[in-house]
């Protein structure tokens, strides 16, 4: 009852004094006895006392908030943070301080704000300009809430405000089906929000995290549709390709970030990828869609090329395939720290445990691409082995050459032996421009094919000459003998020892045994073992 009284007592003083510096004292003694009665009113409410005062209480209060409210918001329009803070004081002392949130935001920033966006509107601002707008305001007129310590002005009261009214004003700039301009105002509201949080960081200690962290910001964020921003650049970056793989196959005229492509497929798959970290395209919050969007731009590049058939009448060559897939590869493990790095350091994200799951995820692309190679390099030494395969039918001619010509004995291979595989070399050497391994694996693959086939027509030539020789005898026919004392058939086998050797030493100079090839080996033995003495 006597707090009762002292409350009526300095409310009537309180009404009849209009100095800020006077009243500020009677507010925190009005504000402490408030306290007082509320924290006995669990006692005192079943009092006939209380029932009496009860509405006159309540009335008091609603009068002593409305003066309150008053004077924090003549306070702030005015800039004054320390009369600011003094009130705010007042506001947690009787643990509403989300009245003081709602004083500020209607009665001074809403206001504000609302006149700005309008103006801006009327102007048909950009999203851009218009927020520049907003931002000056806040600036000159708010930054001083800032340094109110025991009640959030700047994100309870400015923020909340600001986005209640940018959600119901901007509605028309979230357009996510008209891509490039969703991009630019996505762009413009991020770098608004970086320059708010940079503004009140400089006053208040972890405010940046505060503010991401706050719902406001969240459901801000969600009205943007990144999904469907995100399935129209799909479309925008897939569906070109898509149409160039079921084109007629054709050379590049255009050279990619570290080599020339030989093919335009090559050369469109490398740009759609390059699409989806552009600055114009990507966005922060979707690099987790547009790397899985780059690994299956690059799995349908290896599918393509998988079924690509290159034959004589094709416009480009397996080694030029072989270079496009060596530059491809080179190029997309420079995915992670060369193009999503940005996107993602931009953004302010830590990139340190982001950048080895993203080239661990590279992997099975890279593995897929190099099994490729590995077959279009196969494919490659087989086409050389097939172009060589009517030289080394040569090897059949010495009976046309010795056989009843009067020759002298041979002393050296026969010539085709060398053009073989000077062409063998020149077209799996310095033609394809192979790595070293798939050199030696091309080389492999075309002297597995070769020297099969040589070997095979060896050992029909052996055969020949035998029967030939068989059937002399039984005709008890002369066989012609040279000066020398060599018969026709004994020339053909010395021939092919010679032309044996030969092959034998280019197996070993481009780094094989004879051993490594066994038809040949086998083959070898048996026309060294009857070559004539």
């Amino acid at each position: 009852m006597e707090c009762m009284e002292t409350l009526v007592g300095v409310d009537r003083i309180l009404q009849e004094t209009t100095a800020t510096r006077a009243r500020l004292p009677l507010l925190y003694r009005i504000s402490d006895l408030l306290v007082r009665i509320r924290t006995d009113e669990p006692t005192i409410s079943q009092t006939t006392w209380y029932a009496g005062v009860k509405s006159q209480l309540s009335f008091m209060d609603a009068t002593f908030m409305k003066i309150l409210g008053g004077e924090l918001l003549l306070a702030v329009q005015s800039g004054e943070a320390r009369t600011v803070q003094s009130y705010c004081i007042v506001y947690q002392h009787l643990d509403r301080t989300a009245n003081a949130h709602q004083v500020v935001a209607d009665g001074a920033i809403k206001p504000a704000l609302s006149a700005v966006i309008r103006d801006s509107q009327f102007k048909k601002a950009s999203l851009e300009d218009l927020l520049s707008d907003v931002y000056a305001v806040v600036e000159e007129r708010f930054y001083s809430l800032a340094y109110a310590k025991h009640v959030d002005f700047v994100l309870q009261s400015l923020w909340v405000s600001l986005v209640g009214l940018l959600t119901s004003e901007i509605q028309a700039y979230l357009a996510p089906d008209q891509a490039d301009l969703f991009r630019r105002n996505y762009a413009a509201v991020k770098a608004f929000m970086n320059k708010f949080t940079s503004l009140f960081a400089a006053v208040q200690k972890n405010f940046a995290r505060e503010f991401w962290r706050h719902p406001a910001t969240s459901s801000f964020l969600d009205r943007w549709s990144f999904p469907v921003y995100y399935q129209v650049r799909f479309m925008e970056i897939a569906a070109p390709l898509e149409e160039a793989m079921g084109l007629p196959l054709r050379k590049s005229t255009e050279s990619g970030s570290d080599g020339k492509f030989q093919l335009e497929i090559s050369m469109i798959t490398w740009n759609a990828i390059l699409r989806c970290w552009s600055p114009d395209v990507c966005l922060p919050e979707l690099v987790h869609r547009f790397w899985k969007l780059s690994l299956l731009l690059i799995s349908r590049y290896t599918s393509w090329l998988d079924k690509l058939k290159i034959d004589g009448s094709s416009l480009v060559t397996l080694p030029e395939v072989l270079s496009d897939i060596a530059i491809f590869q080179k190029l997309i493990l420079q995915l992670p720290s060369g193009y999503v790095r940005p996107v993602l350091e931009s953004d302010g994200k830590d990139v340190a445990g982001i950048l080895p799951v993203l080239s661990e995820s590279l992997d099975e692309s890279v593995k897929g691409l190099r099994n490729l190679e590995d077959c279009f390099v196969g494919r490659l030494a087989e086409q050389v082995a097939v172009e060589l395969s009517g030289i080394i039918k040569a090897v059949q001619d010495a009976p046309r050459l010795y056989r009843r010509t009067n020759r002298d004995a041979p002393s050296a291979a026969a010539p085709y032996v060398d053009a073989a595989f000077e062409i063998l070399t020149r077209k799996l050497g310095r033609d394809a421009g192979l790595s070293p391994d798939h050199l030696k694996n091309a080389y492999r693959v075309a002297l597995h094919d070769v020297l099969t086939q040589f070997a095979a027509l060896a050992l029909d030539l052996l055969e020949s000459v035998r029967r030939m020789e068989d059937s002399l005898k039984k005709l008890r026919k002369t066989r012609l003998v040279a000066d020398a004392g060599l018969s026709d058939d004994d020339k053909i086998r010395l021939q092919l020892s010679h032309d044996v050797l030969r092959v034998q030493h280019w197996v070993t100079e481009l780094g094989f045994s004879v051993d490594d090839f066994g038809a040949f080996a086998s083959a070898k033995d048996r026309v060294l073992s009857e070559k004539p003495e």
